[in-house]
């Protein structure tokens, strides 16, 4: 295992340089001190491409200036925070412990600190502490610690150094970095509780204007990391010429005579086989290289390494000032090479969106994985498909037990209806034709981008199979099932019920899903079945426009001089806890029935899926309620279930899907007990059909300088007031104002 540390000096200044060194080693673990990192800086900022990060930034100075620390490991390496378990109050140090995937191989502790020279006696002793209780650890410690009268060929020292001396000899490490790291002084070291577990320790230079050598060594770890054997589709060798020849055959002779099932199988063989003739597989690799650094960039990089080694060697003046050109040329070529790039990509923004979004959007967010979790019995879960398992058995627990849907039944309130639904060799073509080749597949590994490449001969043989499923209330069984990615929502990373469900299910059954979703939308639009409080999930319907109309409405009874009292509701698990029984009779109250209505009450009920977390799988559980998360078809049938909660309101109402807010203008008590009617109104109905308010989470936001700040309920339960909240990403408070907060988006 690779690993290589640094004292920086404010990583986010050398960030792109820092990234050239990290693409040159492509090191397992990678350590930095004296990051001068802060709250506002967030991880996606400094993120590395195939790495989780790991911070701790120092609190007590302005904007970090000073401290720091930092560890990026690896995705593949199974790593847990276990600082709060070795630290012993030390206030710059991070711990993590590696786990191999076998039981007999000991976990490997793994250590960074940062030392100031102005670190306190009681500091002091808390590294001696911490040292103490990792001694009978597998472990490597490194960093920068600032003992500089330390003399680590004779183990000898003046008075500074000489208890943290004494702490490594009582625990029996060895320490492996033998050379000046900081000028004349040996300041960065490698700790290790096993003397032949660190070899190869070694100088790469300096990163930007740090003073400090950046130092690489190889650890061994006696075990095989848990490392990723993920094969994926090679496109760029993918013969789509010889995929269609084989695809072009009479497919009405092959299906007409063939019942939902049997046609369903033929299918599905015929394009998993042509699949593997056409398309071959290669390894999965994680580039943790930025897109941005050339090869030029990379090149001068290592040469300036090789001429900071020169120097080391030589202490020769020629050589240093060949160094320091040297240096100055990676600093001058590495911010030119980044510039040109995101020039280059603003430029052609208008011809190619996606990788300009998906540039942005790499600096706004980290994709993090799973864990560890806090299991039944308080024990920290860090196996991957135990941790799968455990959010496997949370995502069922939530789901809602239906009691009887008899006596909400009654006839369509409405004239119009919707029964079947018409399939199309040239729609279906359409909609094989915009699906993204590079999306995954689902369940019954067909691949998008055979479907799309293939788009025009296959759109023929799903004509048929829709319509036979459609005519018999016909699902497949790998349409019924799900893979299950769990997304991090926000809160404590250890606790199962801060993750969402996602389900990864079949395209093709997407395919018919978008068909008979275009369908159900413009009978509902046309009829205007869908109350225009709802901007989710719609066409000409956003976040900005739900904002847009809810903020106006706001500001005009501002500006007339009343105040407004705005109630933000939170339904909890919404999505998950759609009661079927009772989303079939909203869908026949609007007109929606027949070989339609059936279909989706099929393809709703006898669903199980599975959850994945770093490829493991969780055992299968049933599905038993609500929409999936990640379908095509179920957000629209979420918008029809929440869509007569308007009814009977006196109050004014928005919604962006599950995001609803409760609002009216306040002038007196009067009002304000007319918008709790509507909140017991609210509540009612949650009661009815079955979806639930999470009360510790609705809040109220009180708009005005009069505003008497009325407490509000839900079903006694009294609602907290918030000076402040985050609605659809945009900070609003009571007079539409910034908050004294910084880096979020406000108003």
């Amino acid at each position: 295992m690779k690993v290589m540390f640094a004292n920086v000096r404010s990583l986010f200044n050398k960030f792109s340089e820092f990234l050239a060194h990290i693409s040159i080693d492509n090191p397992d673990i990678v350590g930095v001190t004296e990051t001068w990192l802060h709250s506002d800086i967030s991880n996606s900022e400094i993120q590395v491409p195939g790495y989780k990060i790991f911070r701790q930034d120092r609190a007590d100075t302005v904007c970090g200036r000073g401290g720091g620390v930092l560890l990026y490991v690896k995705n593949s390496i199974n790593c847990v925070d276990v600082t709060n378990k070795f630290s012993s109050g030390f206030s710059n140090c991070l711990w993590c412990e590696i786990s191999f995937g076998n039981e007999s191989c000991t976990p490997l502790v793994v250590g960074i600190i940062y030392r100031s020279p102005n670190s306190c006696a009681d500091n002091n002793q808390s590294l001696f502490e911490s040292f103490r209780i990792v001694s009978s650890k597998r472990a490597v410690v490194f960093g920068d610690f600032n003992f500089p009268d330390i003399d680590w060929h004779s183990c000898t020292s003046g008075s500074h150094g000489r208890d943290f001396l004494e702490a490594v000899s009582d625990g029996f490490f060895t320490q492996h970095v033998l050379f000046p790291t900081r000028e004349d002084n040996c300041l960065d070291l490698v700790l290790s509780t096993d003397e032949n577990m660190v070899r190869n320790v070694a100088s790469g230079g300096k990163i930007g204007s740090s003073d400090h050598d950046l130092i690489s060594f190889e650890l061994l770890c006696y075990s095989k990391l848990q490392g990723s054997d993920k094969t994926v589709l090679d496109f760029s060798k993918a013969n789509f010429t010889h995929a269609k020849e084989l695809l072009t055959i009479d497919w009405v002779a092959h299906l007409s005579h063939l019942g939902p099932a049997e046609a369903w199988s033929v299918f599905r063989n015929i394009v998993t086989d042509t699949t593997k003739l056409c398309i071959p597989l290669k390894k999965a690799v994680v580039k943790n290289r930025p897109i941005w650094m050339s090869r030029e960039v990379l090149r001068a990089a290592r040469k300036k390494r090789k001429c900071w080694r020169r120097y080391r060697v030589s202490k020769n003046s020629d050589d240093f000032a060949v160094y320091k050109k040297q240096e100055l040329l990676v600093k001058n070529l590495v911010i030119d090479t980044k510039a040109k790039f995101e020039k280059q990509l603003a430029k052609e923004v208008k011809v190619n969106p996606k990788s300009f979004h998906a540039y942005v959007r790499s600096k706004q967010k980290v994709k993090e994985g799973v864990g560890p979790l806090q299991g039944n019995e308080g024990t920290l879960v860090t196996d991957h498909q135990d941790m799968a398992n455990l959010l496997n058995d949370y995502f069922v627990s939530v789901f809602t037990k239906e009691s009887s849907v008899l006596g909400t039944c009654r006839d369509s309130d409405n004239s119009s209806l919707v029964s079947d639904v018409v399939f199309s060799e040239e729609l279906v073509c359409n909609k094989l034709k915009s699906l993204k080749a590079s999306k995954a597949p689902g369940p019954d590994g067909i691949h998008p981008a055979i479907l799309h490449e293939c788009s025009e001969i296959l759109s023929v043989p799903l004509c048929i199979i829709f319509q036979k499923f459609l005519d018999s209330n016909f699902v497949p069984a790998d349409w019924r099932i799900a893979n299950v990615t769990p997304i991090f929502k926000k809160g404590d990373r250890s606790l199962p019920c801060n993750y969402r469900p996602v389900s990864l299910t079949s395209v093709v059954c997407k395919v018919m899903e978008s068909v008979i979703k275009d369908c159900l939308l413009k009978y509902l639009l046309d009829n205007g079945l869908l109350n225009l409080s709802q901007h989710g999930f719609l066409p000409s319907r956003s976040c900005v426009t739900n904002l847009l109309s809810f903020l106006e409405d706001v500001s005009l009874s501002l500006d007339c001089g009343h105040s407004v009292d705005v109630i933000y509701l939170d339904f909890s698990k919404a999505f998950d806890k759609v009661p079927l029984g009772r989303l079939m009779v909203k869908l026949h109250r609007l007109g929606i029935k027949g070989s339609c209505a059936d279909w989706i009450n099929s393809w709703l009920n006898g669903r199980s899926q599975r959850v994945v977390v770093n490829g493991n799988f969780s055992s299968w559980k049933e599905v038993t309620s609500g929409v999936p998360q990640g379908s095509v078809l179920g957000p629209l049938l979420f918008l029809i279930f929440i869509n007569d909660i308007d009814s009977s309101l006196t109050s004014s109402i928005s919604k962006f899907a599950d995001d609803t807010k409760l609002y009216r203008k306040v002038s007196d008590k009067d009002d304000a007990s007319l918008l709790q009617k509507d909140l017991d109104r609210l509540f009612s109905w949650s009661q009815t059909w079955q979806m639930s308010f999470n009360a510790d989470k609705c809040k109220v936001l009180h708009f005005g300088p009069k505003n008497f700040s009325y407490d509000y309920n839900m079903n006694g339960s009294i609602l907290s007031d918030v000076t402040f909240e985050k609605d659809l990403g945009v900070v609003i408070t009571p007079r539409l104002g910034v908050p004294s907060m910084k880096r979020t988006s406000f108003f």
